[in-house]
């Protein structure tokens, strides 16, 4: 595979295991509206909640050859008042492997798959035993049946010939293989040419939809691209947002960026972990809820030396107070001057906002 190719495929797969990160079909969740429109590096219409607190209802994740997406559906309305913990899963290790189809693929009921795909990407069989069952989910977790075998040659049969069905595969899309760090299996088909996708509305006007029907409280569709301009998610679990609003954030914090997943080609390690960047608040900006922390990176070039993010995004080095702190800020000019003391209090008004401390309770009211 040329080298362009192979970075191409890369970039495809770690969206792809992006996808299969998105918060839950039933969970409570924030949709950022400026976030949505960095995704299209358009400027965002005006929303009358920035931060709109939403059930997911249905997602449904898509392999197009250029890049993989999601169709999240959202209902807006408010959260529970229960305290939600933080549901976003750790950051993990994931191996995959691919394999261009053939004409004798798509026509058997099984799949040939290479001597290093099975060592590297299957658990190992038992000695004297040249079969096994193996149980793998697609990226929109329609589950696969699939039976090993090693002799004559590796090969999968069982739902090869169903998967092969309901994906329409044809000869030369690629079959791509995931493993992850729990050394559960997901399988997927990349095609090799663009598809139609005629339920896609433009970019602009999905934007204005999506802020007419917030506004309505009605049910509206938003669609994710992992790896875009924006590069975070703009639908995100509540708790992870709760929990990093009820924390201070200031001016000289020392913090670490969460870290991505980390993606690697089957049999390519050579030692790579997951990367630890870290870094000191330089400014925070009270009055706005997305991307309102700047961060002077560690070790940074003098060509990128800082970084916008969101409170959710990082972390702090050193261990968070368990109430949120009103300080006086020059972009706070309306507290009293009781308010500007330094004492712990029980909630803080971010735009429009009361987050209240977690000994209350763990939630975000409008």
């Amino acid at each position: 595979m040329a080298a362009g190719a192979a970075q191409d495929l890369h970039r495809w797969v770690a969206r792809a295991v992006e996808l299969t990160r998105l918060p839950a079909v039933g969970s409570e969740v924030y949709y950022f509206h400026q976030g949505h429109a960095d995704q299209f590096s358009l400027p965002a219409p005006q929303a009358d909640q920035p931060m709109l607190p939403c059930t997911v209802t249905s997602i449904f994740r898509f392999t197009a050859v250029e890049e993989p997406y999601a169709r999240i559906s959202l209902l807006p309305g408010n959260h529970s008042d229960q305290p939600a913990a933080d549901t976003r899963p750790d950051p993990d290790s994931f191996h995959y492997y691919p394999k261009p189809l053939s004409q004798s693929d798509i026509q058997r009921s099984y799949l040939v798959v290479p001597n290093l795909c099975a060592q590297s990407m299957f658990p190992a069989l038992e000695v004297r035993n040249n079969t096994q069952p193996l149980h793998m989910l697609d990226l929109n977790g329609e589950p696969y049946e699939f039976e090993h075998k090693a002799v004559p040659k590796h090969n999968l049969g069982g739902d090869w010939g169903k998967f092969v069905r309901l994906k329409g595969v044809g000869v030369g899309d690629s079959m791509v293989f995931i493993r992850g760090g729990d050394q559960s299996l997901m399988i997927e088909s990349r095609p090799q040419q663009p598809l139609a996708n005629l339920w896609l509305q433009e970019p602009l006007e999905e934007l204005t939809v999506s802020s007419e029907f917030a506004t309505l409280g009605v049910p509206f569709t938003v669609t994710y691209y992992p790896g875009r301009r924006s590069g975070s998610p703009f639908v995100v679990p509540r708790g992870a947002v709760d929990e990093a609003m009820c924390k201070q954030w200031e001016s000289g914090m020392q913090v670490r960026m969460r870290p991505s997943d980390l993606v690697l080609r089957a049999g390519d390690t050579h030692g790579a972990t997951l990367e630890d960047t870290t870094g000191t608040i330089n400014a925070v900006t009270p009055s706005l809820v997305w991307r309102n922390i700047q961060i002077d990176l560690d070790g940074s070039s003098s060509s990128s030396p800082s970084a916008t993010k969101n409170m959710w995004e990082v972390e702090s080095v050193r261990a968070q107070p368990p109430v949120a702190k009103r300080t006086k800020t020059a972009t706070d000019p309306g507290l009293s001057h009781d308010d500007q003391s330094k004492e712990p209090v029980k909630a803080l008004r971010l735009m429009g906002f009361d987050i209240k401390a977690k000994e209350d309770i763990d939630t975000v009211e409008p």
